[in-house]
């Protein structure tokens, strides 16, 4: 049905800031490849799951204290006495390691592995491992070979000759603090202008190089803490059922991809604004595949000038707020965070051009 092909897209969106739990039964992602210096993004490893359990992993040493147990024997009484000296064993010795992994708390982090003792596993990775210190640090270090292999620590210091023509074409802005001194990023998917950018000879990888970029400058510049959370707006403002299909729906997935992969737990809050009618069905399919800790986050406000100022007043001084939304901040585009955005990037093609 048309809802049932909408819904996917719908999760993506969502999924790019992290919200989105995928079920159990859904096939890894393939991998887009794409050359260098173009980010490529790759889905996360079969290895990795965002909902692990713990209750499926058995130390060797474990098996092998209750192998007597296993094994068929005709003297009773022996094979009880080896029951019984597995039970005083088991209450006397110290649980291995690998177990004690999965019983992790998050104030507990961390023993790193052997080859890492300079190395504290990051919070936000063991958060999103579930508390599993074996599987955040399978994300951070997957994160690591990531950040190495498509240049994301200089990603900042590249020349970037199309930026102009991205931001003119694609609305998408930084935009002052929350009242917990949040970072506020504003995005209006359905105003993005392909047909522009595509003249101008920007393919789809540039854009989400482009993205990378937006991302990285995020948390090494306007909120560098490893604490540090964002208010994330997403206004669909204009957005058709025909806005989920094509390369707009791809260029999301994209993104979904690497940020919900590599920036995780960055999430404050989520408004999704300017909702049309029927986007309460489609997000009806969508919320069961979002994480319940996740989901308290998310916000969806309707159509009203009125209404949106009061949700975005939950978490935003009205000093803060844009005039779009019923603020008395200063427009969209013209906050310091911007200014400063633009001017790395001038100063970047400056360098490159002398």
């Amino acid at each position: 049905t048309a809802i049932a092909s909408t819904a996917a897209p719908a999760a993506v969106a969502l999924a790019r800031v992290g919200t989105i739990r995928p079920p159990k039964s859904v096939a890894p992602v393939e991998t887009i490849s794409t050359p260098s210096p173009i980010i490529s993004v790759t889905s996360i490893p079969n290895q990795i799951k965002m909902d692990t359990t713990t209750d499926s992993y058995i130390a060797d040493d474990d098996l092998q204290t209750n192998k007597t147990s296993l094994l068929p024997s005709d003297d009773k009484s022996k094979n009880k006495e080896n029951k019984d000296e597995s039970a005083r064993r088991s209450d006397a010795e110290p649980v291995s390691a690998a177990v004690m992994a999965k019983r992790v708390t998050p104030q507990d982090n961390l023993e790193t592995p052997e080859d890492e003792k300079e190395e504290k596993l990051p919070a936000r990775f063991l958060a999103a491992g579930k508390g599993n210190v074996e599987q955040g640090w399978i994300r951070y270090n997957a994160t690591k070979v990531w950040r190495e292999k498509e240049g994301i620590d200089t990603i900042l210091s590249e020349p970037h000759e199309h930026f102009l023509t991205i931001k003119q074409n694609w609305p998408h802005y930084f935009h002052l603090r929350g009242k917990k001194n949040e970072c506020c990023y504003y995005e209006i998917p359905a105003k993005m202008k392909l047909g522009p950018m595509r003249k101008e000879g920007i393919t789809m990888k540039e854009l989400l190089r482009h993205y990378a970029m937006v991302t990285e400058f995020m948390w090494a510049h306007v909120e560098p803490s490893e604490e540090g959370k964002s208010i994330y707006v997403i206004d669909l403002e204009g957005l058709g059922l025909r806005d989920f299909m094509g390369e707009v729906v791809e260029f999301v997935k994209a993104t979904a991809s690497f940020t919900g992969q590599h920036y995780p737990e960055r999430a404050g809050y989520i408004f999704v604004m300017n909702v049309p009618s029927w986007f309460s069905v489609i997000y009806s399919v969508v919320q069961p595949m979002i994480d319940p800790v996740t989901r308290e986050k998310v916000k969806i406000v309707g159509k009203y000038k009125a209404e949106i100022e009061t949700a975005l007043k939950q978490c935003i001084d009205i000093e803060n707020i844009p005039p779009r939304y019923g603020g008395k901040s200063c427009e969209l585009g013209e906050a310091p965070e911007e200014k400063l955005f633009f001017d790395l990037m001038k100063r970047n093609n400056e360098q490159c051009s002398t």
